[in-house]
Formats: C-alpha cells, sequence, structure tokens
C-alpha cells in the first residue's frame, strides 16, 4: 500500500481490444476444451445496445 510500483505498474499496462479468440480451460475429466468467442460491436450511439433502446 505505501509502494508506489502497483500504482504505476497498472498505469504503464497497455491494454488493447480483444474482440475474438479462444479460450482454453484445462477440465479435470474431459481434458483440454476450447471455446471460440467473439464480443459483438455496440455503437457508440448512447440510444443503442443490446438490449433494446434505453428508456
Amino acid at each position: 500500500m505505501k509502494s508506489d510500483d502497483p500504482r504505476r505498474l497498472w498505469a504503464d499496462h497497455p491494454v488493447r481490444e480483444c474482440a475474438y479468440g479462444r479460450k482454453r480451460i484445462q477440465h479435470p475429466v474431459a481434458g483440454l476444451l476450447t471455446f471460440p468467442y467473439e464480443t459483438p460491436a455496440v455503437s457508440a450511439d448512447p440510444d443503442r445496445s443490446l438490449w433494446g433502446p434505453h428508456p
């Protein structure tokens, strides 16, 4: 809590959009499972969302 290192490391961490890819999970019984994923793009228009118009 008294160190500046965590604050500096967090600020320097490059974050990139990851809109698609694969997630791999090692299941104890089924073995390695691979799931593709895709994140739908949502317009910057505040009246649009995946759940319909805002009231």
